[in-house]
């Protein structure tokens, strides 16, 4: 399937030496003091795509302050807009603070909007085949419940899989055991790869969940939003400032 601008490529991992499982990693990353084991063969590395995110930034992080940066949890400030239009996509109801916002291009998998003044919105649903932790599964040729084995919480749903990719950090790799060393160096190096702009912040409201990527001095900004249910989007932004994001996703509600 052709990629959609501003989708974050999705994980894939190669399977080699990673069919034995023994112990679990149930630590956060930044917290990580113990690392426990999970085995793979001797001398095999797992690999990733070499894909990079399409988003825009105004300065591009280094190769090191990706690898080094973690989530940072933020509260959405929306401001007050009196114009806005409402929209429905796939399972997700949302309101832009444009009044004069329309449609441009429409399918069951995305929906681009723009406005007069050139703001614009593009929302994605992701095929649940290429979801990170079922394209993880899948890869491995692990089932569920090993991975619930060796990555414990993290692996109950796409959600906690990310956040625990997205705060791999070398500081947890050089604390990780010689047997887990080559899966954990290979989605550190697959986060590289796939982030293009920091910080990278995570949100939470009652209906979605999930990360904005860059921060307003970046055009374009990508988000990952995940509903109640685990259903992931991607949705692209472009010359919006902070209270129109943070309206926009404080507005989001699912029906899942």
């Amino acid at each position: 399937m052709k990629k959609l601008l501003f989708a974050l490529p999705v994980i894939l991992l190669l399977a080699a030496g990673c069919n034995s499982v023994n112990k679990t990693v149930h630590q956060t990353p930044a917290q990580n003091t113990n690392t426990q084991d999970f085995q793979t063969q001797q001398n095999s590395q797992p690999q990733f795509n070499n894909t990079t995110n399409t988003n825009s930034t105004s300065s591009a992080p280094s190769d090191s302050d990706i690898a080094n940066a973690t989530t940072v949890q933020i509260d959405l400030n929306p401001g007050v807009y009196n114009n806005t239009k409402s929209f429905q996509f796939d399972s997700l109801q949302f309101s832009l603070p444009w009044s004069d916002a329309t449609i441009n291009k429409q399918s069951d998998l995305a929906m681009s909007i723009q406005n007069q003044a050139g703001e614009k919105f593009l929302i994605i649903k992701d095929p649940q085949d290429e979801e990170i932790l079922n394209s993880a599964m899948t890869q491995l040729k692990f089932t569920l419940p090993q991975m619930q084995q060796i990555f414990g919480k993290y692996a109950d749903n796409n959600y906690n899989f990310a956040n625990f990719v997205y705060n791999l950090t070398p500081t947890y790799l050089s604390q990780t055991s010689n047997n887990n060393k080559s899966l954990i160096s290979a989605l550190l190096s697959w986060k590289q790869t796939i982030i293009t702009a920091l910080p990278i912040y995570n949100f939470v409201t009652p209906s979605i969940h999930g990360f904005i990527f860059g921060g307003p001095t970046n055009k374009i900004r990508t988000m990952e939003i995940y509903t109640n249910t685990d259903s992931k989007y991607t949705i692209g932004l472009t010359n919006l400032n902070k209270s129109e994001v943070d309206f926009i996703l404080s507005n989001i509600k699912s029906n899942q």
